[in-house]
C-alpha cells in the first residue's frame, strides 16, 4: 500500500490492512490518527492537525499555513508520515464547501512528499494519508477525492 500509493487513499472501515502494507520497511515515521466526528467545521479541521501533527505555535489557523506545514513537518524527527483520518466521510459537515479545499491539499501534500529531492526516483512518497470511512462512503468519497482541485 506504501509502495503504490502516492495521493490519499480511501479505506473501508471493515478493510483488513496488514502492517507490512501500510509501514515502510526502514526509516522513522510519524503516525497521526484524526477522527472526522471532532472535526465539523474548519477550525476543528486545524485544532485536531494542530495537536496530532504537533504544529508549531506560529501556524497560521488558515489554508495556505495548513498547506505549508503539511508540506514542512521538519519539526517531527521523522522522515516519513502516515496521517490516518477516521471517520473521514464526517469531517467537514458543518461546512461542507471547505471540503474541496481539504482534499486538495492532501494531494499536494503527497505528491510534494514524492517530489524531487524528497523521494528517489521511483520511490514512494513519504507520506500516506488513509481516509477511513464506512463501505457505504468509499465511492462516494473516492469520487470527491478525485473532484478536488
Amino acid at each position: 500500500m506504501w509502495n503504490s500509493h502516492q495521493a490519499p487513499l480511501v479505506v473501508a472501515r471493515n478493510t483488513e490492512v496488514k502492517l507490512s502494507e501500510v509501514l515502510p520497511s526502514t526509516g522513522a515515521i510519524a503516525v497521526t490518527n484524526v477522527d472526522g466526528r471532532s472535526m465539523a467545521d474548519l477550525d476543528a479541521v486545524f485544532t485536531q492537525f494542530y495537536d496530532g501533527l504537533r504544529f508549531p505555535t506560529y501556524f497560521g489557523w488558515n489554508w495556505p499555513a495548513f498547506s505549508e506545514l503539511l508540506r514542512d513537518l521538519s519539526w517531527l524527527s521523522a522522515n516519513r508520515f502516515l496521517i490516518v483520518v477516521d471517520n473521514a466521510d464526517l469531517l467537514l459537515r458543518d461546512e461542507p464547501i471547505e471540503r474541496p479545499a481539504f482534499f486538495r491539499i492532501l494531494k499536494e501534500a503527497t505528491r510534494h512528499w514524492a517530489g524531487p529531492g524528497l523521494a528517489a526516483p521511483g520511490e514512494p512518497s513519504r507520506m500516506l494519508v488513509l481516509l477511513v470511512c464506512e463501505d457505504s462512503q468509499v465511492a462516494e468519497l473516492e469520487d470527491e477525492l478525485r473532484a478536488a482541485r
